[in-house]
C-alpha cells in the first residue's frame, strides 16, 4: 500500500506539471513572434567581406592604377560612418576585401542586417581620414618608377547598401585622370635612348574632394600647388598608334603614362621632350580643355623640324580603350 500511494502521488505531480506546461505553452503561442530584426547571429561569427568591381585591366600592365588588383592592397572601408582597414585578397579583377585584423572587423549581427558601405584606396597606403569636404590628395611629381606612378592612384567606391546573405559588392572608379604620351619614330627621333626626358610642365600636383549631388567629386583648383611632372616610361611600346589622320597606325618609338589631377580651368603649360644634342621640343596642349577624373587622354606626338605636332585622343575615351594603356586611335584629331 505504501508503494502504491507514492506512485499515485508521483503520477498526480507529473500530471499537474504537464498541465502547467501546456498552459504556459498555450499562453506563449498567443504572442506573435517579432521577426523584423531577423535571427540574431553569434557575436564575432560572420565578418563582413566584399567583392570589388569597376576596374578593367589592360593586357600588359599591373597594379590598381592600370586596372588590376595584385593582392595585399590596404583599403579603407567605411560602414555607417566607422572606418576600418581591409586587405585585397585575390588577383586581377577578381578580388575580395577581407578584414586586415579579425579582431577589428565589421561583423553581421542578424540575418536581416543591412549596412551603408563606402571604400577608398590610396596608392601611398591606408588612410582613414578621407572626407567629402576639401580633403587634399597629391600625385607624385616623379612617376618614372613603379612606386611613383602607383602611389599616385586614388580609387573610390561610393556608398552602397549591403545586406547579410546578399551580394556585398563595391564598385571602384579612378578619381585621378590618366595621360598617355606616345613619341613617333620620325625625324630626329629614331632611337628611344636619345630621349633624355619627357616632362609635363606646370601640372596641378594636388586636388580636393567635394560633395556634389550626393557624390564625391575630386578636382584641382587654381589655388592648388603645381609641379613639373615626369611620367612613367612603359617597358612595352604602344602599338596601333594614330600619329596622322588617314595614315596607317604605327608602333610608338617610346610610350609614357602618368596619373594627373583633374582640372577644368587650369591645365599644364606644355609637354617638353628633351633629345640628346637638341634644344628642348615643346608641345602646348590646346585640346581637350579639361581633364576629368576616371578618363584617359592620349597625346601622340611627332617631332617635325623644330615643331611638335599631335593627334589627341577623344576625351570620351576611358582608361581601357586603345589597348596598352591607350594608343589613342579612337576619335583622335590632328593638331
Amino acid at each position: 500500500m505504501m508503494t502504491y500511494r507514492l506512485q499515485g502521488c508521483k503520477k498526480s505531480a507529473v500530471i499537474g506539471w504537464m498541465a502547467g506546461m501546456l498552459l504556459l505553452a498555450g499562453c506563449t503561442q498567443d504572442k506573435p513572434v517579432d521577426t523584423s530584426q531577423g535571427e540574431m547571429l553569434p557575436e564575432g561569427k560572420y565578418p563582413m567581406t566584399f567583392t570589388v568591381t569597376g576596374l578593367e585591366a589592360t593586357a600588359t600592365t599591373r597594379g590598381t592604377a592600370d586596372g588590376k588588383w595584385e593582392g595585399g592592397e590596404e583599403v579603407a572601408v567605411q560602414v555607417d560612418g566607422v572606418v576600418k582597414k581591409y586587405v585585397a585578397v585575390g588577383y586581377d579583377k577578381n578580388a575580395t576585401l577581407k578584414p586586415a585584423d579579425p579582431d577589428n572587423a565589421f561583423y553581421w549581427q542578424s540575418t536581416n542586417d543591412t549596412k551603408q558601405v563606402s571604400a577608398w584606396y590610396l596608392g601611398k597606403g591606408y588612410d582613414a581620414s578621407l572626407t567629402t569636404k576639401r580633403w587634399l590628395w597629391s600625385v607624385q611629381s616623379n612617376q618614372n618608377n613603379n612606386n611613383g606612378y602607383q602611389n599616385s592612384d586614388f580609387l573610390y567606391a561610393p556608398q552602397t547598401t549591403c545586406s547579410f546573405g546578399g551580394t556585398s559588392s563595391l564598385t571602384f572608379s579612378h578619381k585621378t585622370a590618366k595621360v598617355v604620351i606616345n613619341i613617333r619614330k620620325y625625324g630626329v627621333a629614331t632611337d628611344d635612348e636619345d630621349i633624355e626626358s619627357i616632362t609635363i610642365h606646370k601640372a596641378l600636383s594636388t586636388g580636393s574632394t567635394a560633395e556634389k549631388d550626393g557624390e564625391l567629386k575630386f578636382w584641382g583648383l587654381p589655388d592648388m600647388p603645381f609641379c613639373d611632372l615626369t611620367p612613367y616610361k612603359l617597358s612595352v611600346r604602344n602599338e596601333n598608334v594614330s600619329f596622322e589622320a588617314n595614315k596607317p597606325a604605327e608602333t610608338a618609338l617610346a610610350s609614357y603614362k602618368a596619373l594627373v589631377i583633374p582640372y577644368d580651368t587650369t591645365g599644364p603649360d606644355f609637354i617638353e621632350i628633351k633629345m640628346k644634342g637638341y634644344a628642348p621640343f615643346k608641345y602646348n596642349p590646346t585640346v581637350p580643355d579639361k581633364w576629368e577624373g576616371g578618363m584617359q587622354y592620349t597625346y601622340n606626338l611627332t617631332i617635325k623640324g623644330e615643331e611638335v605636332t599631335a593627334t589627341v585622343a577623344s576625351t570620351e575615351m576611358t582608361w581601357t580603350d586603345g589597348g596598352n594603356g591607350g594608343s589613342g586611335g579612337n576619335g583622335s584629331v590632328e593638331i
